[in-house]
């Protein structure tokens, strides 16, 4: 079975409830973003299809996006950073 390439997601840091921002992506994120894969590493999310986030508009708008519902629910401090899939990587 061959697996499809990963795409770049989106990594976020800094959080101190992994299952709330979990959540907040569940109820609030439906139509940006879902959280694809939750690691020592960080919560790992994934743009709804026709988003490119390897387009920098793109990134930009999801990253606000996801900030501005992150801080409605009272979760500060969490960094958003994109992650490259390794194909991707220079």
């Amino acid at each position: 079975m061959v697996m499809p390439a990963r795409t770049a997601r989106i990594r976020l840091e800094g959080y101190s409830d992994a299952e709330a921002i979990e959540d907040i992506f569940d109820s609030y994120l439906v139509d940006v973003a879902y959280v694809d894969e939750i690691t020592p590493r960080g919560i790992f999310v994934t743009a709804d299809a026709g988003v490119d986030l390897n387009h920098p508009p793109d990134y930009e708008w999801v990253k606000s996006v996801i900030h501005s519902m992150l801080e409605r629910h009272h979760q500060h401090g969490v960094q958003i950073e994109l992650e490259r899939a390794e194909s991707q990587q220079a």
